[in-house]
């Protein structure tokens, strides 16, 4: 509930990942592209890249009123430009950095913060968390198996915070 950051934790860095400005794009896109369900049940876009991630996306029919069908976003996921994005966790704990000015601005009791963690930095994970924790934020940690992509569907789980 309440604002989401979403970060990557992959190959010992952290990086912000800008899912909002992504999603932003897709609503945008979404509009221009609602109209080829006209001829398919389902179509895939992208989006990006925004801070070295690009979208990939899914509009499906998911339904239909008395108007019309209705269309929705069923699933996404996120395509990293490269592997290596982001910051040591030195540089991440550093006052200008990337991470930090991700966070300006940001409320620690309205903002939770996904830690999308990858096996090779699990420590990196540890020491962040508690790094966050003291700042008051809330976090949830997501690991996932390597050469799996950071994604959302209706069929996945909700991040609990901690």
């Amino acid at each position: 509930n309440g604002h989401e950051i979403h970060v990557q934790l992959r190959g010992g860095r952290v990086t912000h990942i800008p899912v909002d400005r992504l999603v932003d794009e897709v609503k945008s896109d979404f509009q221009s592209k609602a109209s080829k369900l006209t001829s398919a049940d389902s179509y895939v876009g992208a989006v990006g890249p925004r801070g070295g991630f690009s979208m990939r996306y899914m509009i499906e029919r998911v339904g239909s009123t008395g108007q019309g069908t209705l269309v929705g976003v069923t699933q996404w996921q996120l395509i990293p430009s490269t592997t290596q994005l982001g910051e040591t966790l030195e540089e991440a704990f550093a006052q200008q950095s990337d991470f930090r000015l991700g966070l300006a601005g940001e409320s620690p009791r309205d903002t939770t913060i996904t830690l999308w963690v990858y096996p090779d930095s699990f420590e990196v994970y540890r020491e962040l968390r508690k790094e966050l924790y003291r700042a008051g934020f809330a976090t949830a940690g997501r690991p996932l198996p390597e050469g799996v992509l950071i994604g959302a569907s209706p069929m996945g789980s909700k991040s609990a915070a901690q």
